[in-house]
């Protein structure tokens, strides 16, 4: 669900654009791009990490650690929003 997130701000807020179906890597690389804070939020990584979760699950559980440290993501992805690409 985050990464589906993160994919969903980075286009909407962030201008990133899609090239190809279920691109986030380079959607993430656009986004960075243009917003260099946007590095140092490790969303590359991440996305490794979330793309493992969703394909290799084999029911175990999932750290708390990952799970809060893709909320905080998410999180200061939209704290980092542009004001100007918010609308009411």
């Amino acid at each position: 669900m985050c990464r589906s997130l993160f994919e969903y701000i980075l286009i909407k807020y962030y201008g990133a654009k899609i090239k190809t179906d279920d691109d986030l890597s380079a959607i993430i690389s656009q986004a960075q791009k243009k917003y260099e804070f946007l590095n140092k939020l490790g969303l590359h990584k991440k996305r490794i990490k979330a793309n493992d979760l969703i394909h290799n699950y084999n029911g175990e559980n999932i750290e708390d650690k990952t799970v809060l440290d893709f909320i905080k993501t998410v999180k200061s992805l939209i704290e980092g929003i542009p004001v100007s690409k918010i609308t009411l």
